[in-house]
């Protein structure tokens, strides 16, 4: 009876063990984010990423970030508003909130991508900036959920693609007030979204104005 107990108490002794492993094994997983298509354009891109939340393992639950809060969305993948991110990071900037400031932070030059390693499971916000190429804000989610409902850190490399903004025009005009025959000057800046892998193709980028002459009888 004696033997059996130990024998009880060794087996109890040994799955704790394991168990305590798979934890401290499953703590230890980190994620990588690797950011691809950026522009050749530039000579020099500045890629800089952001924690929006982390996973707690012990409580299964997901830790959002105080500056995020009221921008973050649970369903931030695939869908996200990029400008209420954006505002929020620079509200929280502008207050020296340590947890808006960049988790990683790495230059690519002439458009190499780049790897983010080392992060914990959860979810970051990715800023590209260039000289000639503006980027849209980007969001990674570097967690999983398992079957039984655990979030986990995902350990396959999460791939995001860099994609130029939208096109934007914006008119300054130099004379608020003319008359019939006078010239009126303004000045128009756009913003060209980058398309990749266009070297042998001839893109022709066009701005046109027109004209609306309002007659009066």
């Amino acid at each position: 009876m004696k033997n059996f107990k130990k024998i009880i108490a060794t087996a109890l002794a040994a799955v704790m063990m394991m168990a305590m492993s798979v934890t401290a094994f499953a703590a230890d997983e980190t994620a990588t984010i690797k950011v691809t298509n950026i522009s050749t354009r530039d000579e020099k891109t500045e890629v800089s990423v952001y924690t929006l939340a982390t996973i707690d393992s012990k409580n299964n639950t997901i830790e959002i970030k105080d500056w995020a809060k009221a921008a973050y969305n649970a369903e931030l993948k695939p869908e996200f508003n990029a400008k209420d991110l954006n505002d929020a990071l620079a509200a929280a900037i502008k207050k020296n909130d340590n947890d808006a400031k960049p988790v990683k932070k790495a230059i690519s030059y002439n458009g190499e991508d780049l790897k983010f390693d080392g992060l914990a499971g959860g979810v970051y916000m990715i800023k590209a900036v260039g000289t000639k190429v503006q980027y849209n804000t980007m969001v990674a989610v570097a967690y999983k959920t398992t079957e039984a409902g655990r979030y986990v850190t995902e350990t396959e490399i999460v791939e995001i693609k860099a994609k130029g903004s939208e096109n934007t025009v914006e008119k300054e005009e130099k004379d608020s007030l003319a008359h019939a025959g006078q010239d009126v000057h303004f000045v128009l800046t756009s913003t060209v979204p980058y398309m990749k892998d266009l070297k042998t193709q001839h893109i022709r980028y066009m701005i046109r104005q027109q004209i609306f002459q309002h007659l009066r009888k």
